[in-house]
């Protein structure tokens, strides 16, 4: 199996902080349910970048980006086959060099989705106890900040938003039996051209997770694993491909949810382990995240 990260422009990381964060992935159970509810997040993610000796026409040092990402998300059920999601995202973003320290504080770009139950199966004794499909479409607004002019330098990786109004597509899977669970899900997300003329590469998340339920009294307690691929496709600036930037890797995901009447609380990380770049030696590293919902 060959999974391999063509990424990364001499800048930072090939994701803007709202992009590749910015997405359903990471709720854990609640990804699969069709409940209400309003949930907190936080996530941090980070990359270091070694310089390459063997470069000859341009030469970064070695530097450290890092993102700390929250968003406020409510996810409404308006009609029994009809769920509505809001996410409303803070980015504070940093990039530390030898040289000089580039920071980022802000709000990120605002996502809205409307999903459809397209199916839905009916427990039936010795048969799986659920299906459930969900898939959906919405529309992400250029609240975040995108700056790339003439007379500032363009760092990618500290980007908020993509400064374009871009399309979320999204679809997952859930089933279950018995105390074990799966879920599959897919979100990507088809980003246009900002009006400096940049386009950020469109980009593929899909994950699969395999959950084991434990009930004690009032608690349920879901561990889960899983295995998920992020792939972006390369950026353009004016048209031009911008060769030294997409993404591909694959990374493990291990999450571990617990319930407690109306309240689910989420814990996870995302381990990469297959991951390889063309302009030096960028490495991601293990993100961590932990969200906090309340069912309505």
């Amino acid at each position: 199996m060959g999974f391999f990260i063509s990424l990364f422009s001499v800048h930072g990381m090939a994701c803007d902080a709202c992009g590749c964060i910015n997405g359903p992935m990471g709720l854990g159970i609640l990804q699969g349910s069709k409940s209400a509810f309003v949930s907190l997040r936080y996530k941090y993610t980070s990359a270091t970048y070694k310089s390459n000796p063997n470069a000859w026409i341009f030469k970064e040092v070695d530097s450290k980006t890092g993102i700390h990402y929250t968003d406020l998300s409510l996810r409404l059920r308006p009609h029994d086959k009809i769920l509505v999601s809001f996410s409303v995202p803070f980015v504070i973003s940093q990039k530390v060099s030898e040289s000089q320290v580039n920071r980022l504080a802000g709000p990120g770009d605002i996502n809205t989705i409307v999903q459809f139950i397209a199916y839905e199966s009916k427990a039936k004794p010795m048969k799986f106890d659920t299906h459930r499909l969900i898939i959906g479409a919405g529309l992400k607004i250029p609240s975040g900040k995108f700056n790339k002019n003439s007379n500032a330098q363009f760092i990618r990786s500290i980007q908020s938003g993509t400064g374009s109004f871009d399309f979320p597509i999204t679809m997952n899977y859930f089933g279950n039996y018995k105390k074990w669970s799966w879920l599959a899900e897919s979100f990507t997300k088809w980003n246009t051209t900002n009006p400096n003329g940049y386009r950020q590469g469109i980009s593929f998340q899909n994950q699969i997770s395999a959950l084991y339920t434990i009930r004690l009294k009032n608690v349920s307690i879901i561990p889960a694993l899983g295995l998920q691929h992020f792939y972006v496709r390369k950026d353009t600036d004016k048209k031009r491909t911008q060769n030294t930037t997409g993404i591909n890797m694959m990374s493990s995901v291990i999450q571990c949810n617990l319930q407690f009447f109306s309240v689910n609380l989420n814990i996870g990380a995302d381990i990469p382990f297959l991951q390889k770049n063309k302009s030096g030696n960028q490495n991601l590293k293990p993100s961590l995240s932990f969200q906090i919902s309340y069912l309505i």
